[in-house]
C-alpha cells in the first residue's frame, strides 16, 4: 500500500514543505504532506535505529505533533491512515494505542474503515520493526505481536490478510506458529494466499507447515498464486513436493525468476521434465540476459555439465550485467560445493 520507491532523489516533498502543508485546508496538499512527513524526516536523519528517532531531529517534535493531530482529527480516513503509518515509521511509542484502536472490527465496512484497519496493521508493523531495534521497545513489541496475532482471527478478511504480512515483519520466524494456526482455519481464498505468502518469509518452515501446505497443494481448485507461494515455502523447508508447481510457474513471466531460483534450490530433486524448459530459457535469444543466467544456474544445480557449459558461453556476453550475473552464479556454485564437502 505504501511505496517508498523514490530512489536517490528522496521523498517527493521536503520536510519544511511537508510541515507547512500538513495543516492546510486543501485536502490534496495536506494528503501529500502527511503521507510523506515521516519519510522526509527520515531522509534528513539519514538512517539509524528508528525507535523514538524523531527526538534526534530539531524539528522532530513538530513532525510528531502534526502526525498525531492528523491521526486523531483529520476528516479524511486516508490521511488518518497515513498519519498512523508515519508515526509507526518514526518509532513513536505513543502511537501504539491509537494504532491498535484502528484495528477495531466494529468500525464499519465502508472503504474508509477498511483502509484504516489495513493502515493500523501496517503502522503496527512499522512500529514493531522500530521497537526491535531498542531494548526499551520490548514491551511495545510484545503488545504489537499480541495485537497482530489477535487480528489473524478477525472476521474482517482485509485485516486478516494484512495482519499476516505485518506479523511476519514484526516476529520473523516466530510468526510461523500463529500463521499456520490461522491457515488451518482460513477459508477465504485471498487471505489463504496472504498467509502462504507471509510464510515464504520464514527461513526454515517446520514439519507441521510442510504437511499443511502439501495437503493444500492437493486440494482441488487451488488458485495459482496460492499454489506458488505454498511451493516456495515447501522449497524453503527442504521439501521437493512443490517442484511441479514451480516448473509450471516458469511459464509465467511474473513468477519465472523466483521459480527458477527455487528450482535451483531443489537441485537434483527438481522434476526430471524441468530439463527441456530450463534449457530453452537459458539458450533462447528471446530470454532476457539475467533470466538466462538464472535458468543456466538452475540447470547447473540439476544437470551440472549442461548448465556449466551454458554458463561458460554466457560468461562471454558483451553485456557487463550478464557477465556479472554469471560470476555471481559461479561463486554460488563454488560456495554450495564447499558446503556439501563440509557436511560429508
Amino acid at each position: 500500500m505504501r511505496s517508498r520507491g523514490w530512489g536517490a532523489s528522496g521523498p517527493p516533498i521536503t520536510l519544511g514543505a511537508a510541515l507547512r502543508d500538513a495543516g492546510l485546508a486543501e485536502t490534496r496538499a495536506r494528503d501529500l504532506a502527511i503521507r510523506h512527513l515521516a519519510d522526509a524526516l527520515l531522509a534528513e536523519l539519514g538512517g539509524g535505529d528508528r525507535w523514538r528517532i524523531a527526538e534526534r531531529h530539531a524539528r522532530g517534535a513538530e513532525v510528531l505533533a502534526a502526525l498525531r493531530r492528523a491521526l486523531t482529527g483529520d476528516p479524511s480516513p486516508v490521511i488518518r491512515g497515513f498519519a498512523g503509518i508515519g508515526l509507526g515509521q518514526l518509532g513513536d511509542p505513543e502511537a501504539l494505542v491509537p494504532l491498535r484502536e484502528m484495528l477495531a472490527e466494529e468500525t464499519g465496512e465502508d472503504e474508509g474503515a477498511v483502509f484504516l484497519r489495513e493502515c493500523g496493521a501496517i503502522g503496527l508493523a512499522q512500529l514493531g520493526a522500530a521497537a526491535r531495534e531498542a531494548v526499551e521497545g520490548e514491551p511495545a513489541l510484545w503488545a504489537i505481536r499480541h495485537a497482530l496475532e489477535h487480528a489473524l482471527g478477525s472476521p474482517r478478511p482485509e485485516l486478516r490478510f494484512q495482519a499476516a504480512q505485518s506479523l511476519v515483519e514484526v516476529s520473523g520466524d516466530a510468526a510461523e506458529g500463529p500463521l499456520l494456526a490461522a491457515l488451518e482455519l482460513e477459508l477465504h481464498p485471498e487471505v489463504r494466499r496472504g498467509l502462504c505468502e507471509a510464510l515464504t518469509s520464514v527461513a526454515r518452515p517446520g514439519p507441521a507447515t510442510v504437511a499443511r501446505l502439501e495437503g493444500l497443494l492437493g486440494s482441488p481448485g487451488l488458485d495459482p498464486a496460492t499454489a506458488f507461494a505454498a511451493a516456495l515455502v515447501l522449497t524453503a523447508a527442504g521439501a521437493a513436493s512443490g517442484g511441479e508447481v514451480l516448473l509450471a510457474a516458469v511459464a509465467d513471466a511474473e513468477r519465472r525468476d523466483r521459480a527458477l531460483e527455487a528450482l535451483a534450490a531443489l537441485g537434483e530433486r527438481a522434476p526430471e521434465r524441468a530439463r527441456a524448459p530450463l534449457h530453452r530459457l537459458a539458450t533462447s535469444w528471446l530470454t532476457p540476459g539475467p533470466t538466462k543466467v538464472r535458468a543456466a544456474y538452475a540447470l547447473a544445480r540439476i544437470w551440472p555439465a549442461e548448465g556449466l557449459a551454458i554458463l561458460e558461453r554466457l560468461g562471454q556476453s558483451r553485456r557487463p550485467s550478464v557477465r556479472e550475473a554469471v560470476a555471481d552464479a559461479r561463486a554460488a556454485l563454488v560456495a554450495l560445493a564447499g558446503e556439501n564437502r563440509g557436511t560429508r
